[in-house]
């Protein structure tokens, strides 16, 4: 489909339609251009524990092994 026969069709739309499809537009827009945007600050994490040595890390990945465990494993009573 073409450009102009897609306008031709949103032409023959009524009004009380327009927002639908507005929302519609931006719905299929947005999912590319948030996961870019997540892409590239996962991306800018990369190679940041490299200037680390071995004993700092492993210090700092057993720090987060027991954060991670206090917050996330517990037992929540509803």
């Amino acid at each position: 489909m073409t450009l102009s026969a897609l306008i031709k069709e949103i032409k023959k739309l009524p009004s009380d339609k327009l927002d639908e499809l507005t929302q519609l537009v931006h719905s299929l827009g947005t999912p590319a251009r948030k996961s870019d945007k997540v892409l590239k600050k996962i991306l800018s994490y990369g190679g940041i524990f490299n200037d680390m040595s071995s004993i700092d890390y492993e210090d700092f990945k057993n720090h987060i092994t027991q954060v991670r465990s206090q917050n996330f494993d517990r037992t929540i009573d509803l």
